[in-house]
């Protein structure tokens, strides 16, 4: 019979589970301090919500969602991003009627691309949706709370924030025209998916990767050139906020998203410690994605994390994150019902930690090595000569160091050398 594998580029999670769940908590608890609530979207969705807000000749809805016809003809594409759930549940269920909304996600995205280093075809992303804001100081809060995160996560000097600000629909109009006359010389040069954005989406050719465009871009217009006065105006604030909130940053006048929603602010923070695929967060702006989808005009910002490329980058400069392990075991029997309302008591007292009871019981030595291997930060052990004195052995397995406590004090003395960091 043939063994049944996960299909490639979706990936089970049971390894670094333990590290998801703490980075999740801490985005969830963050995003909360700061008003955002939770919203959540199915993973299915009518292909046409995509084509409207990503853009119909976009990389992604061209050939990388997972798009096909249900059972009634219609034509129905896995989510391959967030926002767009988010609003057109906030137009269909009126949710902005009587006032702005924050919401975060948390969920599973779909595209079909070539699964490598940090791209998978089924990835996690966390996203915040700020609606009903159109002042910039909502951008800056967002980059406010995406700093703090990375910071709480021990990362900060390890990733590095680049911006750029495309302006209006007028403001790239004309820039869009201006950088198809500069590219127009060097057209038939281009491969073919190249020559089909230089005539559909002309933007996407300054982020290209041929060595021809590189070179190009070097000396192609730059946006800023083409701001209104109201622009250049929202510019220098949103400068000056992120100076007052020490928010450091790269003016990169090229970058561009692969979301043909954005307008206004868009970023990305990148981290060199992931290779090519270096990308651990993007936003921006996207006033104009409400008109797409049918509402009115609405101001909204927001912006999603790859939650695969921070578990990556966090799990090689943070291991502490893990909640502490302790393991608890007996040699006999007849101390396993006692050991078992023991580590009952133990997670009323300490909810926070994580106690892991072995029920089989056996020798000594070889359950404490069964307990390294599953990363035990602590052992204790119960015994029937520790029973009749009403104490316990624990054993601390990074400094080796073993004591005898008191059963009374055992939670006191567990919170006092293993602390838990939340």
């Amino acid at each position: 019979m043939t063994t049944l594998k996960s299909i490639r580029g979706f990936h089970d999670i049971h390894e670094t589970i333990t590290t998801w769940q703490q980075v999740e908590q801490i985005m969830k608890s963050l995003a909360s301090q700061y008003g955002y609530n939770e919203i959540r979207t199915p993973m299915l969705e009518d292909s046409r919500l995509f084509e409207r807000s990503i853009g119909a000749t976009s990389d992604i809805v061209h050939k990388e969602m997972y798009t096909f016809n249900d059972k009634n003809e219609q034509s129905v594409s896995l989510r391959p991003e967030g926002t767009a759930a988010v609003v057109r549940s906030c137009i269909e269920n009126n949710l902005l009627y009587t006032q702005p909304r924050k919401y975060y996600y948390l969920g599973s995205m779909f595209r079909r691309e070539r699964p490598q280093r940090g791209r998978l075809r089924q990835f996690h992303q966390f996203g915040l949706e700020c609606l009903g804001h159109e002042e910039p100081y909502a951008d800056v809060e967002q980059l406010c709370i995406i700093q703090r995160l990375w910071r709480t996560l021990g990362i900060e000097d390890k990733i590095t924030l680049e911006i750029n600000y495309i302006g209006s629909q007028a403001t790239r109009t004309t820039y869009t025209a201006a950088l198809k006359e500069y590219y127009k010389p060097h057209k038939d040069q281009m491969s073919d998916i190249d020559q089909i954005r230089w005539q559909d989406n002309t933007l996407r050719l300054l982020d290209s990767k041929a060595s021809m465009l590189v070179e190009l871009n070097k000396s192609a217009p730059t946006i800023d050139k083409f701001y209104s006065e109201k622009e250049i105006e929202i510019v220098k604030l949103i400068e000056l906020l992120c100076q007052e909130n020490h928010i450091n940053y790269t003016h990169n006048r090229r970058l561009m998203r692969g979301l043909d929603y954005y307008s206004g602010l868009i970023y990305e923070w990148k981290s060199e410690c992931l290779g090519a695929q270096g990308t651990v967060c993007g936003g921006g702006r996207y006033d104009q994605l409400f008109e797409q989808l049918g509402a009115q005009r609405t101001g909204a910002c927001g912006f999603s994390i790859g939650i695969e490329r921070l578990i990556e980058l966090t799990g090689e400069l943070n291991p502490l994150l893990d909640q502490p392990c302790i393991h608890l075991i007996t040699p006999t029997d007849t101390t396993l019902p006692k050991l078992m309302t023991l580590v009952e008591s133990l997670r009323d007292t300490l909810p926070t930690h994580q106690f892991y009871l072995h029920t089989q019981c056996g020798k000594i030595g070889s359950m404490i090595k069964k307990a390294v291997k599953m990363k035990a930060n602590a052992i204790i052990i119960l015994g029937d000569e520790e029973l009749k004195e009403a104490v316990v052995t624990m054993k601390q397995l990074d400094t080796q160091e073993q004591r005898t406590v008191a059963i009374t004090e055992l939670a006191d003395t567990i919170n006092e050398i293993l602390p838990c960091i939340h």
